[in-house]
C-alpha cells in the first residue's frame, strides 16, 4: 500500500465499522467509531513517521499501526463496558420467570416446614434437630431428629379443585399460613371434592421410594376449613391405601369455625386396604 491510497484506505475502514454498528445498536456504533478513530490515529502516526523516514516506508508502516491500533483500542473499550457502571446486561437484569420459580419454590419448602412443624407439635414430638431434604438425595421434604431417630416427613396438600391447586401454585409474592384458608370456587360437594384429592395425593406419595431417614412419614395437609372433622373421618375409613414406605400417615387440616378452628391431626392406617 503506497502512502497516496493510505488515506483513502483508512476511510474505507471507518465507514465500514461505522456501517455494521449502525446496524446492530447505538452502544456499538460508539465502539465501532471510536476502534476507527484509534486505527486511524494509528494510521496517520505510522504514515507520519514512515514520511519522515522515506515516502516509501509509509505504507509499510500504516498497514503495522492500522491492527495494533484496533486491537489496542478494542481492549480497552472490552475493559470499559466490563466496569460496574456498565454490567453485563444478560447477568444483571434477572429473568422474570427464574425470579418467579425460585419464589416459588420458596414459598413451597416454608409450607412444608410449617406443616411439619405443627404436626410433631399436634403429636407432643421434640426434634432436638431439623434440615430439609434434599430431592437429589430422594429424600422427604423435612428430616428430623427425634429421640435418636431420624425422622424424614412428606408434606403435601389436598385441594377442593384443581383451580384452587393452580391458583396456589402461581402464588408467588406472599406465602400463606398454614391456617389461612383459601376459598374457592368450589363446584359440587366440597366433602367429596377433598376426599378425592386426599386419595389422589396418597397414591402420588406411596409410589415413590425415599431414603435419608430412619422412619418415613407422610402428612397431607388439607387446604382450607370447610369440610367438619366427621366428613373427614369418614373420608379416612373409605381410603384404599397402596403398599407404601411410610411408617407413619397422618391428614391434618385446621377444623371449621364451629369446631374451634384449631388445628386437627387424623391418623391413616398405613396398611389399611
Amino acid at each position: 500500500m503506497t502512502h497516496d491510497s493510505s488515506g483513502l484506505f483508512l476511510i474505507g475502514i471507518m465507514l465500514c465499522f461505522a456501517a455494521i454498528a449502525v446496524l446492530r445498536s447505538p452502544r456499538r456504533l460508539h465502539t465501532a467509531l471510536y476502534i476507527s478513530g484509534m486505527m486511524l490515529a494509528g494510521g496517520v502516526v505510522g504514515a507520519g513517521i514512515g514520511f519522515l523516514r522515506s515516502p516509501e516506508a509509509a505504507g509499510a508502516l500504516t498497514a503495522l499501526c492500522l491492527p495494533l491500533a484496533g486491537i489496542a483500542a478494542s481492549i480497552e473499550r472490552l475493559s470499559y463496558y466490563r466496569k460496574p457502571k456498565f454490567p453485563n446486561t444478560l447477568k444483571s437484569i434477572s429473568s422474570p420467570v427464574g425470579t418467579t420459580m425460585r419464589q416459588r419454590e420458596k414459598n413451597k419448602a416454608e409450607h412444608e416446614q410449617a406443616v411439619a412443624r405443627e404436626l410433631l407439635d399436634k403429636l407432643g414430638a421434640k426434634p432436638t434437630n431439623e434440615r430439609a431434604g434434599n430431592p437429589d438425595k430422594n429424600e422427604p421434604d423435612r428430616i428430623f431428629a427425634i429421640d435418636n431417630t431420624v425422622v424424614g416427613i412428606e408434606v403435601t396438600t389436598a385441594y377442593y379443585d384443581e383451580q384452587e391447586a393452580r391458583a396456589a401454585a402461581e402464588i408467588a409474592e406472599k406465602p400463606l399460613a398454614v391456617e389461612e384458608p383459601r376459598f374457592g370456587d368450589v363446584m359440587g360437594g366440597p366433602d367429596n371434592s377433598i376426599c378425592e384429592s386426599i386419595q389422589e395425593r396418597l397414591d402420588e406419595k406411596c409410589m415413590k421410594t425415599y431414603a435419608g431417614a430412619d422412619e418415613i412419614w407422610l402428612c397431607i395437609n388439607v387446604d382450607g376449613g370447610l369440610t367438619e372433622t366427621r366428613f373427614l373421618e369418614e373420608c379416612i375409613e373409605h381410603l384404599e391405601v397402596p403398599a407404601n414406605p411410610f411408617g407413619r400417615i397422618y391428614v391434618s387440616y385446621r377444623k371449621t369455625e364451629n369446631e374451634g378452628g384449631q388445628l386437627g391431626v387424623l391418623e391413616v392406617p398405613t396398611t389399611k386396604t
